[in-house]
């Protein structure tokens, strides 16, 4: 079983590590794309955060 546990370990890692790798070369490459990828994590940020002034917003005219 600890075995079996090393080995799943071992490839997750190795896994992640290429993964890591080839989006890092991918993005340092890609400046456009690094760009875009900030943009997609600020819109999605500032939707979340209207999303909940909205709801706090709703609540308080519940109350």
């Amino acid at each position: 079983m600890l075995v079996i546990i090393k080995l799943l370990k071992h490839l997750f890692y190795n896994a992640h590590n290429q993964l890591f790798k080839f989006i890092h070369n991918f993005l340092m490459h890609n400046y456009f794309m690094y760009i875009f990828l900030i943009k997609i994590v600020f819109d999605l940020f500032t939707f979340v955060l209207n999303k909940k002034i909205l709801y706090a917003k709703i609540q308080k005219i519940d109350c």
